[in-house]
Protein backbone atom coordinates (compact mmCIF):
# COMPACT_ATOMS: atom_id res chain seq x y z
CA UNK A 1 0.00 0.00 0.00
CA UNK A 2 1.07 3.43 -1.03
CA UNK A 3 1.28 5.51 2.27
CA UNK A 4 -0.30 9.31 1.02
CA UNK A 5 -0.65 12.52 2.73
CA UNK A 6 -2.03 15.78 1.11
CA UNK A 7 -1.04 19.06 1.87
CA UNK A 8 -3.96 21.49 1.45
CA UNK A 9 -7.22 20.67 1.32
CA UNK A 10 -8.77 22.85 -0.73
CA UNK A 11 -11.28 22.30 -3.80
CA UNK A 12 -8.26 19.93 -5.75
CA UNK A 13 -6.97 18.32 -2.32
CA UNK A 14 -10.55 17.23 -1.08
CA UNK A 15 -10.45 15.18 -4.77
CA UNK A 16 -7.48 13.83 -4.11
CA UNK A 17 -8.50 12.51 -0.74
CA UNK A 18 -11.30 10.92 -2.53
CA UNK A 19 -9.53 9.29 -5.13
CA UNK A 20 -6.87 8.05 -2.72
CA UNK A 21 -10.17 6.20 -1.00
CA UNK A 22 -11.20 4.41 -3.77
CA UNK A 23 -7.69 3.86 -5.02
CA UNK A 24 -6.92 0.10 -3.46
CA UNK A 25 -3.22 0.70 -4.20
CA UNK A 26 -3.32 3.79 -1.40
CA UNK A 27 -4.01 4.25 1.75
CA UNK A 28 -4.70 8.36 3.33
CA UNK A 29 -2.33 8.24 6.34
CA UNK A 30 -2.45 11.96 6.71
CA UNK A 31 -3.84 15.37 5.79
CA UNK A 32 -2.13 18.69 6.56
CA UNK A 33 -3.78 22.52 6.10
CA UNK A 34 -3.44 25.53 8.21
CA UNK A 35 -7.52 25.94 8.25
CA UNK A 36 -8.72 24.16 11.34
CA UNK A 37 -11.81 24.55 10.06
CA UNK A 38 -11.10 22.25 6.63
CA UNK A 39 -9.07 19.79 8.86
CA UNK A 40 -12.19 18.96 10.99
CA UNK A 41 -14.32 18.39 7.54
CA UNK A 42 -11.61 16.14 6.49
CA UNK A 43 -11.50 13.98 9.29
CA UNK A 44 -15.05 13.68 9.48
CA UNK A 45 -15.59 12.98 5.84
CA UNK A 46 -12.42 10.63 5.65
CA UNK A 47 -11.95 8.24 8.91
CA UNK A 48 -8.65 7.22 10.08
CA UNK A 49 -6.84 10.14 8.77
CA UNK A 50 -4.60 12.38 10.91
CA UNK A 51 -5.13 15.99 11.00
CA UNK A 52 -1.90 18.65 10.75
CA UNK A 53 -1.80 21.47 10.95
CA UNK A 54 2.01 21.93 10.62
CA UNK A 55 3.54 20.26 7.61
CA UNK A 56 7.19 19.68 9.25
CA UNK A 57 4.79 17.46 11.56
CA UNK A 58 3.44 15.49 9.15
CA UNK A 59 6.43 14.49 7.44
CA UNK A 60 8.49 13.65 10.41
CA UNK A 61 5.45 11.96 12.25
CA UNK A 62 4.20 9.81 9.15
CA UNK A 63 5.64 7.07 7.15
CA UNK A 64 4.58 8.28 3.76
CA UNK A 65 5.38 6.95 0.59
CA UNK A 66 3.76 9.89 -1.51
CA UNK A 67 2.30 13.54 -0.96
CA UNK A 68 -0.05 15.38 -2.99
CA UNK A 69 0.42 18.91 -2.90
CA UNK A 70 -2.57 21.40 -3.69
CA UNK A 71 -1.63 24.52 -2.02
CA UNK A 72 -2.63 28.07 -3.72
CA UNK A 73 -0.02 28.17 -7.48
CA UNK A 74 2.14 30.58 -5.65
CA UNK A 75 2.77 28.60 -2.36
CA UNK A 76 4.72 25.20 -3.76
CA UNK A 77 8.08 25.93 -3.08
CA UNK A 78 8.27 24.66 0.88
CA UNK A 79 5.85 21.48 0.33
CA UNK A 80 7.94 20.53 -2.30
CA UNK A 81 11.23 21.06 -0.33
CA UNK A 82 9.90 19.37 2.56
CA UNK A 83 8.33 16.26 0.51
CA UNK A 84 11.73 15.91 -1.29
CA UNK A 85 13.58 15.68 2.04
CA UNK A 86 11.52 13.43 3.49
CA UNK A 87 11.81 10.93 -0.06
CA UNK A 88 8.22 11.31 -0.63
CA UNK A 89 6.93 10.91 -4.29
CA UNK A 90 4.81 13.95 -5.41
CA UNK A 91 1.71 14.54 -7.27
CA UNK A 92 2.02 18.36 -7.45
CA UNK A 93 -0.71 20.97 -8.64
CA UNK A 94 -0.23 22.87 -11.68
CA UNK A 95 1.61 25.10 -12.52
CA UNK A 96 4.67 24.02 -10.84
CA UNK A 97 5.59 27.56 -9.62
CA UNK A 98 4.63 31.11 -10.72
CA UNK A 99 8.75 32.06 -10.23
CA UNK A 100 11.40 30.52 -12.98
CA UNK A 101 13.82 30.67 -9.87
CA UNK A 102 11.75 28.64 -7.25
CA UNK A 103 10.99 25.94 -10.05
CA UNK A 104 14.66 25.82 -10.30
CA UNK A 105 14.80 24.53 -6.69
CA UNK A 106 12.34 22.62 -6.53
CA UNK A 107 13.22 20.40 -9.62
CA UNK A 108 16.99 20.66 -8.55
CA UNK A 109 15.39 19.24 -4.84
CA UNK A 110 13.28 16.66 -6.75
CA UNK A 111 16.12 15.19 -8.85
CA UNK A 112 18.69 15.41 -5.99
CA UNK A 113 15.99 13.15 -3.74
CA UNK A 114 15.46 10.58 -6.46
CA UNK A 115 11.68 10.78 -5.98
CA UNK A 116 9.40 11.10 -8.98
CA UNK A 117 6.85 14.27 -9.78
CA UNK A 118 4.20 14.29 -11.64
CA UNK A 119 2.71 18.04 -12.57
CA UNK A 120 -1.11 17.29 -12.86
CA UNK A 121 -2.03 18.41 -16.09
CA UNK A 122 -5.15 16.22 -15.86
CA UNK A 123 -5.98 17.60 -19.75
CA UNK A 124 -3.14 15.13 -20.62
CA UNK A 125 -5.66 12.57 -20.10
CA UNK A 126 -9.06 14.05 -21.42
CA UNK A 127 -9.74 11.49 -24.22
CA UNK A 128 -10.51 14.48 -27.04
CA UNK A 129 -6.85 15.72 -26.61
CA UNK A 130 -5.32 11.71 -26.00
CA UNK A 131 -7.19 11.26 -29.76
CA UNK A 132 -5.44 14.12 -31.07
CA UNK A 133 -2.01 12.89 -29.89
CA UNK A 134 -2.73 10.02 -31.11
CA UNK A 135 -3.06 11.29 -34.58
CA UNK A 136 0.27 13.32 -34.15
CA UNK A 137 2.18 10.12 -33.34
CA UNK A 138 0.63 8.07 -36.42
CA UNK A 139 1.30 10.83 -38.75
CA UNK A 140 -2.26 11.38 -39.95
CA UNK A 141 -2.05 15.48 -39.10
CA UNK A 142 1.18 15.14 -41.40
CA UNK A 143 3.66 17.27 -39.77
CA UNK A 144 2.41 19.56 -37.40
CA UNK A 145 2.59 24.05 -38.15
CA UNK A 146 0.15 25.72 -35.98
CA UNK A 147 -1.69 25.62 -32.62
CA UNK A 148 -4.47 28.08 -31.48
CA UNK A 149 -6.03 27.57 -28.21
CA UNK A 150 -8.44 29.53 -25.80
CA UNK A 151 -8.96 28.57 -22.40
CA UNK A 152 -11.12 30.88 -20.56
CA UNK A 153 -13.30 30.94 -17.11
CA UNK A 154 -16.54 32.81 -15.87
CA UNK A 155 -15.28 35.87 -13.38
CA UNK A 156 -16.69 33.81 -10.62
CA UNK A 157 -12.87 31.95 -10.45
CA UNK A 158 -11.04 35.65 -9.85
CA UNK A 159 -13.78 37.00 -7.82
CA UNK A 160 -15.10 34.41 -5.77
CA UNK A 161 -13.30 31.02 -5.88
CA UNK A 162 -9.58 32.46 -5.83
CA UNK A 163 -8.78 34.55 -2.70
CA UNK A 164 -5.51 34.48 -4.27
CA UNK A 165 -6.37 36.32 -7.95
CA UNK A 166 -4.23 39.19 -7.35
CA UNK A 167 -1.16 36.99 -6.97
CA UNK A 168 -1.72 35.03 -10.18
CA UNK A 169 -2.99 35.76 -13.60
CA UNK A 170 -5.04 34.32 -16.48
CA UNK A 171 -1.62 32.95 -18.19
CA UNK A 172 -0.58 31.16 -14.77
CA UNK A 173 -3.76 29.48 -13.85
CA UNK A 174 -5.47 28.90 -17.24
CA UNK A 175 -3.09 29.70 -20.32
CA UNK A 176 -0.45 27.10 -18.81
CA UNK A 177 -2.70 24.37 -19.40
CA UNK A 178 -3.43 25.07 -22.82
CA UNK A 179 0.33 25.60 -23.08
CA UNK A 180 0.91 21.98 -21.63
CA UNK A 181 -0.92 20.25 -24.41
CA UNK A 182 1.14 22.25 -27.07
CA UNK A 183 3.86 21.74 -25.35
CA UNK A 184 3.12 18.05 -25.56
CA UNK A 185 2.13 17.92 -28.95
CA UNK A 186 4.84 19.34 -30.53
CA UNK A 187 7.75 17.58 -28.33
CA UNK A 188 9.57 20.41 -28.50
CA UNK A 189 10.64 24.05 -26.04
CA UNK A 190 9.13 27.30 -26.88
CA UNK A 191 12.06 29.39 -28.06
CA UNK A 192 10.18 32.93 -27.93
CA UNK A 193 7.17 34.43 -26.52
CA UNK A 194 5.36 37.71 -27.34
CA UNK A 195 1.95 38.35 -25.66
CA UNK A 196 -0.33 41.25 -24.89
CA UNK A 197 -3.46 41.86 -21.96
CA UNK A 198 -5.97 44.02 -21.11
CA UNK A 199 -7.01 45.70 -17.70
CA UNK A 200 -9.63 46.96 -16.11
CA UNK A 201 -12.74 44.67 -15.55
CA UNK A 202 -10.83 43.52 -12.55
CA UNK A 203 -8.43 45.99 -10.98
CA UNK A 204 -12.39 48.49 -11.27
CA UNK A 205 -13.64 45.83 -8.28
CA UNK A 206 -9.43 46.17 -6.04
CA UNK A 207 -7.78 42.91 -8.22
CA UNK A 208 -5.28 44.21 -9.25
CA UNK A 209 -4.62 41.14 -12.42
CA UNK A 210 -5.14 41.34 -16.40
CA UNK A 211 -8.81 40.41 -17.43
CA UNK A 212 -7.43 38.55 -20.66
CA UNK A 213 -4.04 37.78 -21.87
CA UNK A 214 -3.01 36.73 -26.25
CA UNK A 215 0.03 35.08 -26.49
CA UNK A 216 2.27 33.70 -29.35
CA UNK A 217 4.38 30.92 -28.75
CA UNK A 218 7.37 30.13 -31.13
CA UNK A 219 8.79 26.38 -30.85
CA UNK A 220 12.15 25.35 -31.67
CA UNK A 221 11.10 24.41 -35.05
CA UNK A 222 9.21 27.01 -35.88
CA UNK A 223 5.70 25.49 -34.69
CA UNK A 224 3.71 28.49 -33.40
CA UNK A 225 0.77 28.40 -30.71
CA UNK A 226 -1.42 31.17 -30.28
CA UNK A 227 -3.33 31.12 -27.02
CA UNK A 228 -5.70 33.19 -25.54
CA UNK A 229 -6.76 33.18 -21.63
CA UNK A 230 -9.55 35.11 -20.38
CA UNK A 231 -10.88 35.14 -16.92
CA UNK A 232 -14.29 37.56 -17.22
CA UNK A 233 -16.81 36.00 -19.06
CA UNK A 234 -20.15 36.43 -17.68
CA UNK A 235 -21.71 33.71 -15.03
CA UNK A 236 -24.08 32.93 -17.25
CA UNK A 237 -22.46 30.47 -19.67
CA UNK A 238 -23.27 27.28 -19.27
CA UNK A 239 -20.09 25.99 -17.65
CA UNK A 240 -17.11 27.79 -15.78
CA UNK A 241 -14.94 27.39 -18.58
CA UNK A 242 -14.26 27.19 -21.98
CA UNK A 243 -11.44 25.21 -23.64
CA UNK A 244 -11.35 24.77 -27.57
CA UNK A 245 -8.15 23.92 -29.32
CA UNK A 246 -7.04 23.49 -33.11
CA UNK A 247 -4.27 21.89 -34.31
CA UNK A 248 -3.11 22.29 -37.89
CA UNK A 249 -1.11 19.98 -39.39
CA UNK A 250 0.01 19.52 -43.78
CA UNK A 251 -2.40 17.08 -44.32
CA UNK A 252 -5.16 17.28 -41.73
CA UNK A 253 -6.37 19.35 -38.72
CA UNK A 254 -8.44 18.28 -35.65
CA UNK A 255 -10.48 20.49 -33.46
CA UNK A 256 -11.53 20.00 -29.76
CA UNK A 257 -14.39 21.48 -27.36
CA UNK A 258 -14.60 20.58 -24.16
CA UNK A 259 -16.89 23.22 -23.34
CA UNK A 260 -18.95 21.21 -25.10
CA UNK A 261 -19.10 17.95 -23.28
CA UNK A 262 -21.63 15.80 -25.45
CA UNK A 263 -24.85 16.18 -22.98
CA UNK A 264 -26.80 19.48 -22.95
CA UNK A 265 -29.91 19.66 -20.94
CA UNK A 266 -32.46 22.02 -21.23
CA UNK A 267 -34.50 22.96 -17.98
CA UNK A 268 -37.59 25.15 -17.83
CA UNK A 269 -35.72 28.26 -17.19
CA UNK A 270 -32.01 27.67 -18.62
CA UNK A 271 -29.95 25.39 -21.31
CA UNK A 272 -26.82 24.41 -19.38
CA UNK A 273 -23.59 21.55 -20.12
CA UNK A 274 -23.18 19.12 -17.53
CA UNK A 275 -19.78 18.43 -16.86
CA UNK A 276 -18.80 14.57 -18.03
CA UNK A 277 -15.19 15.11 -17.95
CA UNK A 278 -14.84 14.33 -14.69
CA UNK A 279 -18.27 12.54 -12.89
CA UNK A 280 -20.02 10.83 -9.63
CA UNK A 281 -20.89 7.61 -10.63
CA UNK A 282 -22.16 5.41 -7.64
CA UNK A 283 -20.01 6.51 -5.30
CA UNK A 284 -16.73 6.90 -7.71
CA UNK A 285 -15.19 9.82 -9.54
CA UNK A 286 -14.75 8.60 -13.22
CA UNK A 287 -12.56 10.83 -15.55
CA UNK A 288 -9.51 12.87 -16.37
CA UNK A 289 -8.70 13.67 -13.00
CA UNK A 290 -8.98 10.02 -11.77
CA UNK A 291 -7.00 8.73 -14.69
CA UNK A 292 -4.35 11.30 -13.80
CA UNK A 293 -3.94 10.45 -9.87
CA UNK A 294 -4.12 6.64 -10.87
CA UNK A 295 -1.39 7.24 -13.32
CA UNK A 296 0.42 8.96 -10.72
CA UNK A 297 -0.13 5.72 -8.41
CA UNK A 298 1.85 3.80 -10.97
CA UNK A 299 4.73 5.94 -11.12
CA UNK A 300 5.48 5.55 -7.48
CA UNK A 301 4.73 1.46 -7.73
CA UNK A 302 7.56 2.09 -10.50
CA UNK A 303 5.57 0.85 -13.38
CA UNK A 304 5.72 3.72 -15.53
CA UNK A 305 7.63 7.56 -15.70
CA UNK A 306 5.32 10.09 -14.32
CA UNK A 307 3.50 11.68 -17.98
CA UNK A 308 4.24 14.94 -16.90
CA UNK A 309 7.33 15.89 -14.67
CA UNK A 310 8.71 18.47 -13.35
CA UNK A 311 11.13 19.26 -16.54
CA UNK A 312 8.20 19.23 -18.27
CA UNK A 313 6.64 21.81 -15.48
CA UNK A 314 9.96 23.91 -15.28
CA UNK A 315 9.52 24.23 -18.99
CA UNK A 316 6.36 25.48 -18.53
CA UNK A 317 7.00 27.85 -16.17
CA UNK A 318 9.49 29.70 -17.54
CA UNK A 319 7.43 30.10 -20.81
CA UNK A 320 4.54 31.65 -18.71
CA UNK A 321 6.95 33.99 -17.03
CA UNK A 322 8.37 34.88 -20.40
CA UNK A 323 4.62 35.89 -21.04
CA UNK A 324 4.31 37.92 -17.98
CA UNK A 325 7.94 39.47 -19.60
CA UNK A 326 6.93 40.07 -22.54
CA UNK A 327 3.54 41.80 -20.98
CA UNK A 328 6.15 44.09 -18.89
CA UNK A 329 8.55 45.08 -21.95
CA UNK A 330 6.26 44.97 -24.80
CA UNK A 331 8.75 42.86 -26.57
CA UNK A 332 9.43 39.25 -27.90
CA UNK A 333 11.11 37.15 -24.91
CA UNK A 334 13.44 34.74 -26.22
CA UNK A 335 14.11 32.19 -23.23
CA UNK A 336 17.52 30.59 -22.83
CA UNK A 337 18.74 27.33 -23.88
CA UNK A 338 18.95 24.62 -21.47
Amino acid sequence: MIKLGIVGLGTMGTLYARLARQNPAVELRAVCDLDSARLKTATEQFSGVSPYGDMGQMFAREPLDAVCITTPDFAHLEPVLAAAAARCHILLEKPLATSVAEARRMVAAIQESGIRCQVAYANRWTPAYVAVKGMLEQGELGRLVSLHARINNTRFTPTRMLAWAARSSPAWFLMTHALDIASWFAVERVRSVYAVGTKGFLTGLGIDVYDTIQALFTFESGIVASIESCWILPEGMPLIFDFQYEVVGTESAAFVDTHDQMVHLATRDRFVHPKTLLMDYRGQLVGHSQQMFDSFVRAVEGDQAPLVNELDGLHNVEAIAAVHESLRTGTVVQLAER
